[in-house]
């Protein structure tokens, strides 16, 4: 046997508990989450609805239709716009357009007192001329249209129209006194229009409809006699949805599309009367 060494026993005992109380070997750090992709933030212009900003390229969300409301027999008053007083000003460095807006504002009230003057000549013209008319005409199998007023500066006529206003029940019985019964009755014929609004119609029941009426027009045999004309209008909310959805670009070449030279959203030009 070998000889028992005391100092080799307690360095063995020294490196055993070294092993033991070894702290363990670190686990390397998580990398950190990737960065979120950046989004492009519009700001909504003064006074407008916050919209929640959306990813680049990605067109707004066209809004779900709203369930109609019932107001059973109750009158519904028709929504009116809120006025505003605050519009975009159009930039004019040099005064062209502040030049342009003022002959435009002695042109049109040159034209406002010139309509004036033309409307209050106009009703003494016809007033005068109409019983002439009657007069000279009475009995005669060939009426002319007009009558002439002569003036230093020209010839005037006042042209009485066959043209006719149509006339309710009550009008009917007092121009039956006037002429009588039998004159009324050979000479005004009463006459009717069926109208149908096609929105007030729920869509699941237009065709519905339309077959009806094309059957109840075969059946009495009056299929000439019915007149269907059909076209295609913005929504009440167009107006604004237009500058959500489509781009600038998109719009002038859709009012170009529809008209050239009067567009598709109907413009004018006029004083400010003291209205919004």
């Amino acid at each position: 046997m070998g000889r028992f060494s005391a100092t080799a026993y307690r360095a063995c005992q020294a490196g055993a508990s070294e092993r033991r109380l070894a702290p363990p070997t670190p686990e390397p750090a998580a990398s950190p989450p990737p960065a979120p992709a950046p989004q492009l933030t519009v700001l909504p212009a003064p006074g407008s609805a916050v919209v929640p900003p959306a990813a680049v390229g990605v067109p707004p969300a066209v809004p779900r239709s709203k369930p109609k409301l019932d107001f059973g027999g109750l009158a519904k008053k028709e929504a009116t716009a809120v006025p505003t007083s605050d519009y975009p000003v159009l930039p004019d460095p040099d005064g062209t357009m502040a030049a342009q807006a003022a002959a435009f504002l002695e042109a049109h009230a040159a034209e406002e007192a010139a309509t004036g003057a033309k409307e209050a000549a106009r009703f003494e013209l016809i007033a005068a001329a109409r019983p002439f008319h009657f007069r000279v005409n009475s009995g005669h199998a060939e009426i002319p249209s007009s009558v002439a007023i002569l003036s230093p500066k020209g010839e005037v006529r006042v042209t009485f129209k066959d043209a006719y206003k149509k006339l309710d029940e009550a009008k009917f019985e007092t121009v039956k006194q006037v002429i009588g019964e039998q004159l009324a009755e050979t000479y005004l014929m009463q006459t009717f229009e069926f109208t149908i609004k096609s929105e007030k119609i729920p869509a699941d029941r237009m065709q519905e409809v339309i077959d009806g009426i094309r059957e109840l027009a075969t059946r009495l045999n009056i299929v000439d006699a019915v007149a269907v004309a059909t076209c295609y209008k913005p929504t009440s909310e167009w107006h604004t949805a237009r500058f959500r959805h489509l781009t600038p670009d998109q719009n002038m070449r859709l009012e170009g599309a529809v008209d050239r030279e009067k567009g598709f959203c109907t413009a004018s030009v006029g004083p400010a009367r003291g209205k919004k």
